[in-house]
């Protein structure tokens, strides 16, 4: 309970101060080669993770459709065991879309 509450007032805070940060920079300014060197060399852990989430989002995913699948097939007449199979089909199509609509998303969005 305090794990989301501290979560959620992160979120609020990234939210209300993310127009601030983007009104300082001057975004309309060309980069100089040692900036864009500088740039790329601070963002190659951050593309070295999202490699390692995307190539664990194609394995995760799969077994999490094969459990799902499985949970449905054998649940027979228990509500219960269906309703679980979908939660974790919709979570794990939800998943993926986030994993790899994200990119995109801060591409359009500029950040």
């Amino acid at each position: 309970m305090k794990l989301t509450k501290i979560l959620m007032l992160a979120s609020f805070l990234l939210v209300c101060l993310a127009p601030l940060v983007n009104a300082e920079l001057d975004l309309s300014e060309e980069l100089s080669t040692e900036e864009e060197e500088a740039l790329d060399n601070a963002m190659s852990p951050v593309a070295k993770v999202y490699r390692g989430i995307k190539y664990a989002t194609g394995i995760i995913a799969p077994l999490g459709f094969l459990i799902a699948g499985v949970l449905f097939m054998v649940s027979g007449g228990n509500s219960s065991l269906r309703s679980t199979a979908k939660v974790i089909v919709s979570t794990v199509v939800i998943g993926v879309i986030v994993i790899i609509a994200g990119p995109y998303l801060l591409e359009f969005l500029g950040l």
